[in-house]
């Protein structure tokens, strides 16, 4: 099985590639990380014992994001950084926001809910309403960073340029890096069309006949 074989190269350091006969070795250190309790797995038969013994040598348990609150303005900077977002800055109420939420995804939800909010601010600082999932009634669930999908955010980016353009096509187009038909396209699919803007305007091209 996998488990015997990676249990043989940490224990001999020695390995064969695919289609190869000839032994290499390898001299690594392993670092391991896994959301299951392996004991657990263990008893069930599902995990190796020796391999599990091989493996933990130096636990170190890392507490799920609520309860670890004070490290969340951090985390937020790391992610907008990996994400080329280090310009982006988070006020102090979405920051107390994302401080009163338990995040049972984790870090993942996260970053699925910054990368959002980013999408829906546009070129705007973030603010309360561009985290919907996170401030719902109480009572009632508060949806997770999985709840919208991307043709949903690309929708609510598209209508968001269109106001913020005050309906200039040319400029709503060019902000989203599309064409103008493509643009045509993407409003009917929203079920609009140019006239449902109040200042949405397109100029077509004359085509000499």
């Amino acid at each position: 099985t996998v488990q015997a074989q990676f249990l043989k190269v940490i224990e001999e350091k020695q390995y064969r590639r695919v289609g190869e006969v000839k032994v290499r070795r390898s001299e690594f250190r392993l670092i391991c990380a896994t959301n299951h309790d392996l004991l657990v797995h263990v008893d069930q038969g599902k995990f190796r014992k020796d391999l599990y013994f091989r493996i933990h040598v130096f636990p170190v348990q890392i507490p799920s994001l609520r309860k670890r609150q004070e490290d969340l303005p951090g985390l937020v900077r790391h992610v907008l950084d990996s994400m080329s977002h280090g310009d982006v800055t988070i006020p102090k109420d979405v920051m107390r926001l994302l401080g009163g939420y338990e995040w049972p995804g984790n870090i993942r939800e996260l970053r699925n809910v910054l990368e959002r909010a980013v999408l829906l601010a546009g070129e705007g600082t973030p603010s309360p309403e561009h985290f919907p999932g996170l401030h719902s009634d109480a009572g009632s669930p508060a949806p997770t960073a999985d709840t919208w999908d991307l043709d949903e955010l690309e929708d609510e980016h598209i209508r968001r340029a269109i106001d913020h353009f005050s309906g200039d096509a040319r400029k709503t187009a060019q902000s989203l890096g599309i064409s103008r038909a493509t643009m045509y396209r993407k409003l009917k699919k929203l079920g609009q069309d140019a006239s449902s803007h109040p200042s949405f305007s397109f100029t077509r091209p004359v085509v000499a006949k």
